[in-house]
């Protein structure tokens, strides 16, 4: 079969979300041998391979076809078809360094993904960020002191481009300090901060439902189902009133 055929049948089945099936047509195109350059299309394989394994969460082959990419983005010769199929990668070089940067995070590769990580986020004004990356492998690799004055960083930024994670990396890191008793005290000071960030919201709620607070975490489930709805949010609060309602 020719390989431009299959790769063609491959992008149809992404696009279908039929990810490991995608998968298996990019794995018949590459018969190149370890020793031998990759060509341009097949680096664009190889990351889009990488890319799927990233998806269906096989982590470590995700890894291994994003460190063929890495190793021609430092070989390619100017002018080469190597190079132009890097150089398209590049267009979005933010979204490529950082599902490469997460697959070896989630890998345990963590100097590769520091590595990663730090090209991301290289200009100054996304130092918060990462520091928030940097946290989570200095975490993984057990210095939690280090990974918390990393965290305060992105936290003392008052950003919301990481979710939730921050905060359960927060809660991680202080029972691994044995500090847990400082949790609730600590979430509800940095959203009164910023009480418009809904992810943290939502985690407040979450953590004020888990202490039995259920007045408090009705309340506050109430005001950012407003703003920012969300199923899990309905349920937080539906279990608050099941609560309360069994507490009269």
């Amino acid at each position: 079969v020719d390989p431009f055929v299959l790769r063609r049948m491959a992008v149809a089945l992404t696009e279908r979300q039929k990810y490991k099936a995608a998968a298996t047509l990019y794995e018949l195109t590459t018969s190149i041998p370890d020793d031998q350059d990759l060509s341009g299309a097949a680096v664009v394989t190889q990351f889009e391979l990488g890319r799927l394994y990233f998806l269906i969460e096989e982590y470590d082959k995700a890894c291994d076809a994003f460190a063929n990419v890495m190793q021609v983005m430092e070989t390619a010769k100017p002018g080469s078809a190597d190079a132009a199929a890097i150089e398209a990668l590049m267009k979005q070089a933010d979204a490529t360094y950082s599902v490469m940067g997460e697959a070896n995070f989630l890998a345990n590769r963590y100097d590769v993904a520091a590595e990663l990580f730090r090209k991301v986020h290289a200009e100054p004004k996304n130092e918060a960020l990462l520091a928030f990356h940097l946290a989570r492998i200095d975490e993984k690799e057990g210095r939690t002191q280090q990974a918390l004055e990393q965290l305060q960083v992105y936290l003392e930024a008052k950003l919301d481009e990481a979710g939730t994670t921050p905060y359960q990396l927060l809660v991680d890191l202080l029972s691994e300090l044995e500090r847990s008793d400082e949790v609730l005290e600590r979430i509800t000071a940095l959203h009164e901060e910023q009480p418009d960030n809904a992810f943290l919201s939502y985690f407040l709620a979450d953590r004020l439902r888990a202490a039995e607070k259920h007045d408090q975490a009705a309340e506050l489930y109430l005001k950012v189902l407003g703003d920012k709805p969300s199923l899990e949010g309905y349920q937080g609060l539906m279990s608050c009133y099941v609560a309360l309602d069994d507490d009269t």
